[in-house]
């Protein structure tokens, strides 16, 4: 008679780092490597010459996709080989959220084929993916979840808003003496410089060397409420209800108890607004650059098993070119959890959350005129939130 021993392997197990315990990651990252998205009528090169990725402005080029191949492994070194993420695709434990632009939602793709579609035998044939002729072996498709690119206060910083482009122009009129000493600063000039990234980029995202005042408002953190706001805040949120569902067993809870990995697949203006909320964007992207392609922001949340509190963790895909391109720490970036921390305290998260909370629902409070506000409210609140945009200023 022959016996058989079956031995049960945990699909996943708990992540620790001493006693530390990971329990969710959030990751914002840039499309890679793509066309030009616009030239000037006279350049040589116009749109039809642009043919890969499908032909036209804009379009992931084949390094673009690449790119995020490589990135796809690296990721799942991190999160599927240490076996925080099940070796098979789960539809549970990961979502994938992308604006609606090719460029952002192939780069999506590219990057899960490098997380899980290559021959390696953790999937199988028939049951992950078609066991016929023809079918990438190892190709196990992930769902890619878009949403209207010009209405995703989310994903796209850009998206239609009202009160964002009444507030920019509240800072361009700020200081009608420096336009009249300067003739050759004009609305024209302005609005066509789109390549100089340096102080555009700042003036873009809200942040100046001293806080700009007009109307009652802070305009600079007014405009991070409308550009990187909601997407800090909805990570903030789906962070909350891990922690609120963790020893709750209601039906409400099943989705993001077993949420594991919730990526945005975006651009350079997206990654650049998240981590200026922060004020950490001059310390991680170069001074008066952008985020490289396949660039990407990590937030881990981790929770401390001896004192029974949350923290996070920031990390930095780069891209650098060079073998030993990995994901790096960023936290002691950020002025608020001190300058040798690895792991900060989640209460900081939630107070830059608060602190670029848009007032009302993103898509009403983007159809309120900036330029009618009323005096502010002097709470405890606010007064702390007044402290802690110092501390972002300074970090």
């Amino acid at each position: 008679m022959i016996s058989a021993v079956i031995l049960l392997i945990p699909l996943t197990t708990a992540i620790t780092d001493g006693e530390m315990e990971l329990l969710l990651v959030h990751g914002v990252w840039r499309h890679g490597d793509r066309s030009p998205t616009t030239t000037f009528p006279t350049d040589p090169i116009q749109e039809g010459d642009w043919t890969f990725g499908g032909g036209g402005f804009g379009q992931l080029s084949p390094e673009g996709m690449a790119q995020h191949l490589r990135f796809g492994k690296l990721l799942r070194e991190f999160y599927v080989d240490t076996r925080f993420l099940n070796r098979k695709y789960s539809s549970k434990e990961i979502h994938i959220r992308s604006t609606d632009v090719n460029r952002t939602i192939i780069s999506a793709m590219s990057n899960m084929l490098g997380m899980y579609g290559q021959n390696d035998n953790s999937s199988q044939a028939g049951v992950d993916y078609p066991k016929k002729e023809g079918w990438p072996a190892g190709y196990v498709p992930i769902p890619v979840h878009i949403v209207d690119y010009y209405t995703d206060h989310i994903g796209n910083p850009d998206a239609e808003c009202k009160r964002k482009s009444l507030l920019w122009q509240m800072q361009i009129y700020k200081n009608e003496t420096l336009r009249a000493k300067n003739k050759w600063f004009t609305d024209d000039l302005f609005s066509n410089i789109t390549n100089v990234n340096n102080q555009i980029a700042l003036y873009q995202s809200g942040i100046f060397n001293e806080t700009l005042m007009m109307n009652n408002l802070n305009i600079g953190l007014e405009i991070q409420k409308v550009r990187g706001g909601s997407l800090f805040n909805e990570i903030n949120s789906r962070m909350n209800a891990k922690l609120d569902c963790a020893n709750r067993n209601s039906s409400e809870c099943n989705w993001i108890k077993a949420l594991k990995y919730y990526v945005y697949s975006a651009h350079d203006t997206t990654v650049y607004a998240f981590l200026s909320v922060m004020g950490i964007e001059e310390r991680v992207v170069l001074p008066g650059g952008y985020p490289a392609y396949s660039a990407g922001a990590f937030v881990e949340l981790w929770m401390n098993t001896t004192d029974n509190q949350p923290y996070f963790k920031l990390l930095y895909h780069k891209n650098e070119k060079k073998r030993s391109d990995t994901l790096n720490s960023i936290t002691h970036f950020i002025g608020a959890c001190g300058k040798a921390a690895e792991y900060c305290k989640l209460n900081i998260f939630r107070n830059f959350a608060a602190l670029t909370k848009p007032d009302e629902p993103i898509e009403t409070w983007c159809n309120v005129d900036p330029r009618k506000s009323s005096p502010p409210s002097w709470t405890l609140s606010t007064i702390a939130l007044i402290i802690l945009s110092s501390l972002r200023l300074n970090a």
